[in-house]
């Protein structure tokens, strides 16, 4: 029976204390404030006013997968892709009045989307390069290394709602009456087909844990990037990873 114990862990070593591949789930969590935000436009012609308030959101999060190759001595190569969002509301209002100056606060209101539910998301690819700073091995079970790296980043994502956007999509209808099921659904149809493309830089340190054929990394990762989240050109995230060595 001891035999059979010592040659099973034998078999299992190569895949685990002596991996040099790794994949699996990728679990994504920025720590990001989106404030709200709104913007107001009047016509000269026809004295119509027209805003778009946009409602603010705290953090996202999504899921996505992740590999690794420790082939090249002193450095690791990880590659994180991942899904990551979160909802917020907007409300298109459309308002007409003789006394443009006060049109929000005595006008008639002639329309609006009220409330519209949508999703922000962006789709990110990291490329990251890591170094080990400590290896501690546990006979073998595995190990425990604590590492650092840093890479680049490049995320293709929806365009929060703006009433630049609304222009672009309604040009001169900008100020006229509209049905708001229809406007609703030209809007989301709009966004999702009018995504960004951003690439950054950002720096990392995490743990990577070896046990048997089993690998966790948990990263905290700093994102240095322009034009992915509205008036932010960095910000944190904790990104964990458990999947397979190979």
């Amino acid at each position: 029976m001891k035999k059979i114990i010592v040659a099973g862990f034998i078999c299992l070593l190569p895949v685990s204390v002596f991996a040099i591949a790794g994949f699996g789930l990728n679990v994504a969590y920025d720590q990001i404030l989106v404030n709200a935000g709104s913007d107001s436009k009047v016509s000269s012609l026809t004295r119509t006013e027209v805003r778009i308030v946009r409602n603010g959101f705290e953090n996202s999060a999504g899921v996505g997968g992740f590999l690794y190759l420790d082939v090249i001595p002193f450095i690791d190569l990880e590659v994180d892709f991942q899904a990551v969002g979160n909802k917020y509301q907007f409300d298109f209002q459309n308002y007409l009045d003789s006394n443009v100056d006060d049109a929000f606060d005595d006008g008639e209101m002639v329309v609006n989307t009220g409330l519209t539910d949508f999703i922000w998301a962006r789709a990110s690819v990291y490329y990251t390069v890591r170094t080990n700073l400590l290896d501690l091995s546990i006979p073998v079970l595995g190990g425990v290394d604590l590492h650092a790296g840093a890479g680049m980043n490049q995320h293709i994502a929806a365009p929060f709602m703006s009433l630049n956007l609304m222009e672009s999509l309604l040009g001169e209808d900008l100020f006229e009456e509209f049905d708001e099921e229809a406007m609703a659904n030209k809007i989301l149809d709009y966004m999702e087909e009018n995504s960004e493309t951003v690439q950054g830089f950002h720096v990392q340190a995490g743990l990577q844990f070896k046990i048997l054929v089993l690998t966790a990394i948990l990263n905290v990762r700093y994102t240095i990037i322009e034009d992915l989240y509205p008036d932010t050109s960095a910000f944190p995230s904790i990104n964990l990873n458990i999947g397979f060595g190979i």
